[in-house]
Order: structure tokens, then C-alpha cells, then sequence
């Protein structure tokens, strides 16, 4: 809201800095936006950039007469008849339509017939790298055992996430490490799909097995996570491109295991495993990498490389750079 924030690194420590920039904050809580256009109007922006559908102050953006992008963060998996009026108002109104993944842009281009540009999200590899923390240090600080085999799922609790599929192949896990650990990072927590996946936990006895983290945390602290576990894992069936925790993860130089669905495959590449979205070949996934160092190391090592040498957050801003430019 009327700025954009950063983090800047002295000695070892992180401090975040605030910039003001765009729509003052006092502007967007009067008035539900109201001021907007009368801003925009007066600042005499060159280009107006678009990253959310579905609001007043979105329609208000539309009709000013600056250049317009729209980058659209969602995936065309999953997509109501309202969103789908809303999206079809925005593409045809703005200069330049943007997709986070290749994925993404063919679905665009096949229900809406126009071609966006993709610019893929990027990781802040100053924040997320195989040498920001060690794992015992990693485990220590989040009080985990140093010696079990840590498995880690981060997303919000939301029944597109599927991670049922994750707590069916747990007993399967557990059978051959009987000191396996899963640690489910969440947020935006779905109540009624929560209590279905705590009667799956107790069902199959597994609370003993699980530790869940609710709490918010500062986005620098991520990296401990990525760095205490062995293994990460996205259960998702739906995403715009790959999920950023899974990007921020490879980033981290951790071996990543993702479903054989939407665009997760196109962030993958070959740094990480897929399973075919079954239970059963999820616990044969991770279970392969938990019991073959080798194998391990080896994803780490690509799953680094991929993100350094394509979805690094100077890569993303340096492409919207050259379209700001080219408009």
C-alpha cells in the first residue's frame, strides 16, 4: 500500500527498509481508494501496473490513461464464472498482459486468444542460498531433532493444496524411517478442510510423526526451515508457477518432490522429483531421496543452479525492466 519494502544485509544480520513510492498510504485508507484516479491524474504516471482483478480501485486503475500491464498471479486451473468476467474485462483493456509461467500463458491463450508475455516469479537469492545458514543451526534454532528425516510442506491449508495425498503416504514413510518427521509450515488456514485432514492424522495415528507450525514468521526466518529438512515436498494440484516456497527451497540448494500437475513440472525441470499424484508414488519418491545421499545432493546441487540461472529475482526484475521500457 503506497510503498514497497526490502532487506539489506549488514554483517550477518538482516534489516528491512521501507521506501515510499506509487499511491500514498493516507490516499489508499480514505475513501476505499477513492482518491486513486485523482492521484494518478495529477502524478501523471507513465505506465500503470496491475496485479490484482476483483476490486474497486483495479476498475479505477483501468480507465486512467497511462500505458497498463496486468500481470496475472493466479492459474486458469481452477477459475469461477466471475473471475473469468473480471479477467476477460482486464486482458482487453491493458497494453500488456503478463503470465508468471509458460503453463500459464498457453491456458490464457486458449481461453482468451491473446498471447501474454511470461515473466516467471523470482527468489531473492540474498535471502534464500545454500550458505545462508547450516542445517544444525537450522534444526537448533527451530528446536527439530538434528537426526531425523525431516520432511517439509509449506503452503496455506486449502483444499487445492491436497495435502491429504502427503499424510496417506506417511504411513508408508514411517514404516521404513520409523523417525521420520513431517513439518507442515501453514497459513490462511481453511477451518473446515483443516479439521478433515486432523481426522486423517488421528485415523492413521499419526500426531507422533507430525509437527505443525501456524505461527507467522518473518520472511528471512523461511530459509531455516528450507535449510533444517531433508526433503521438500508440494502436494499441490493447482499453481501459477510451481509455489514460491518451492522455488525458495531449490533455492536453498534442497532437493524438492512436486506433483505431475499444472505448472509445478516447468519449475522443476530435472532438479527435483515429480509423482504421479497418488499417495503411494509419493511415498516411494520421498523415501528415495531420504535413503539415497547421493541422489540427494545431486537434486540440491541442480535445484540451486536452476533457480540462480533462471528465476533469481534480479532475472524477473530485469525483464520487467525491459518491458517498462519498451512501453
Amino acid at each position: 500500500m503506497g510503498g514497497y519494502y526490502y532487506y539489506s544485509k549488514s554483517g550477518n544480520r538482516l534489516g528491512i527498509k521501507f521506501s515510499n513510492t506509487g499511491v500514498s498510504l493516507t490516499d489508499n485508507l480514505m475513501g476505499n481508494f477513492s482518491l486513486s484516479s485523482k492521484c494518478i491524474k495529477k502524478e501523471k504516471y507513465d505506465i500503470i501496473h496491475i496485479n490484482a482483478l476483483g476490486d474497486s480501485f483495479t476498475k479505477s486503475l483501468l480507465s486512467s490513461k497511462p500505458s497498463k500491464i496486468f500481470t496475472f498471479h493466479g492459474s486458469l486451473d481452477i477459475v469461477s464464472p466471475t473471475i473469468n468476467c473480471e479477467l476477460q474485462k482486464i486482458f482487453f483493456k491493458v497494453d500488456v498482459s503478463v503470465a508468471v509461467s509458460n503453463y500459464s500463458a498457453k491456458t490464457i491463450q486458449q481461453v482468451y486468444e491473446i498471447k501474454p508475455v511470461v515473466i516467471h516469479h523470482g527468489v531473492d537469492l540474498s535471502i534464500f542460498n545454500p550458505g545462508i545458514v547450516t542445517r544444525n543451526v537450522a534444526r537448533r534454532k527451530l528446536g527439530l531433532h538434528p537426526n531425523k528425516k525431516i520432511i517439509l510442506w509449506n503452503a496455506r491449508m486449502s483444499p487445492e493444496k491436497r495435502i491429504e495425498t502427503l499424510i496417506l503416504a506417511l504411513p508408508n514413510i514411517v514404516k521404513n524411517y520409523n523417525d521420520a518427521l513431517l513439518v507442515i509450515k501453514s497459513r490462511a488456514i481453511n477451518r473446515d478442510y483443516w479439521l478433515k485432514i486432523e481426522s486423517y492424522i488421528k485415523k492413521l495415528n499419526l500426531k507422533k510423526y507430525i509437527k505443525l507450525d501456524l505461527s507467522w514468521t518473518p520472511f528471512p526466518k523461511m530459509s531455516f526451515y528450507y535449510k533444517a529438512a531433508d526433503v521438500f515436498v508440494n502436494t499441490s494440484t493447482t499453481e501459477a508457477f510451481g509455489s514460491l516456497a518451492m522455488l525458495e527451497a531449490m533455492a536453498c540448494g534442497f532437493p524438492v518432490i512436486g506433483n505431475d500437475a499444472s505448472s509445478i513440472p516447468e519449475a522443476i525441470g530435472n532438479s527435483g522429483l515429480l509423482y504421479d499424484g497418488t499417495s503411494k508414488d509419493l511415498a516411494e519418491k520421498v523415501l528415495e531421496i531420504v535413503s539415497n545421499d547421493r541422489l540427494s545432493n545431486e537434486l540440491s546441487n541442480k535445484a540451486y543452479k536452476r533457480v540462480q540461472e533462471n528465476f533469481s529475482l534480479n532475472t524477473t526484475a530485469r525483464k520487467y525492466l525491459y518491458l517498462y521500457q519498451r512501453l
